[in-house]
């Protein structure tokens, strides 16, 4: 397969508007279960910036799996399965509820590799987040795209063993409801997380999968509950596929320390995501 002309489209940068709206803010409370949304004026929670800037594309401009199509921001990558496999945040200046945001998006780094699961290209991108009031947020996206001939993955697998002491945890259930209304507050449409023939016949995987940002945010939001202090930088990366329907068990370090590594647990994994949060000094 012929990724020659991939380089070409690093350094690509885009540009956009929103605003953090009360609105957005109280779905995704909805959807996480916070009883007590920001209010207009007050700081959006840690990575709640997510709902913004989502594509509004017509159905016709988007792609067979619900993306908007390549090749206009995002490189034409000629594998047909897409998936997150971590983010960094800093954002040590919150946005505020209500404020207009302004995004710079650039394409930092495109890998093609060959693993034991065939051909992959990583992309990642960086984007910067700037407010009226003095916000800044920086991230790093980081994703990748795989051929479906091995998608067909086992549902259990073998974790290595973790030494560190988790010291809070929460279980909840990753049922199609909670995926949908997620996929609703953040008017994401890839079919993979909704479309459980698409998921399995065209894509091949066993079941639809859980959206990593949104166990992300659940992490952060059991974070909260447990310190009610706002992070200012997190990261988390993806190790194994979380599918709908499954079990997932919230742990994390101690909440009263500076620096927090969470991780979620499943049925099939004991760690199907890492993740490490940062309170202020």
């Amino acid at each position: 397969m012929n990724f020659e002309h991939l380089p070409d489209w690093v350094g690509r940068e885009q540009s956009a508007e929103d605003v953090a709206s009360s609105r957005d803010a109280q779905r995704l409370a909805a959807v996480l279960g916070r009883l007590a949304p920001p209010r207009g004026g007050e700081p959006l929670p840690s990575c709640w910036h997510w709902t913004l800037f989502q594509p509004l594309q017509a159905g016709s401009e988007l792609g067979p799996d619900g993306h908007p199509k390549i090749g206009e921001f995002l490189p034409p990558v000629p594998l047909p399965r897409r998936m997150f496999t971590g983010i960094e945040v800093d954002a040590r200046q919150p946005l505020l509820v209500g404020e207009k945001v302004r995004r710079r998006s650039v394409i930092e780094a495109i890998t093609p590799k060959e693993g034991n699961s065939g051909q992959m290209v990583f992309v990642t991108l960086r984007h910067t987040l700037e407010s009226e009031s003095g916000g800044h947020v920086v991230e790093k996206h980081s994703f990748v795209y795989r051929g479906a001939e091995r998608a067909m993955a086992n549902k259990t697998s073998v974790d290595r063993a973790d030494r560190r002491e988790f010291t809070w945890k929460r279980d909840i259930a990753a049922d199609s409801v909670l995926v949908f209304r997620f996929a609703a507050a953040t008017f994401n449409s890839h079919r993979i997380h909704y479309d459980h023939a698409y998921a399995t016949e065209v894509e091949r995987y066993p079941e639809r999968l859980v959206p990593g940002r949104l166990a992300a945010l659940l992490l952060l939001e059991e974070l909260w509950q447990q310190s009610r202090r706002p992070v200012t930088s997190f990261t988390f990366q993806a190790r194994k596929p979380i599918w709908v329907g499954e079990m997932l068990t919230l742990e994390g370090t101690a909440a009263g320390s500076q620096n927090v590594d969470m991780r979620v647990a499943t049925n099939s994994s004991r760690c199907a995501m890492e993740a490490c949060a940062e309170f202020a000094a």
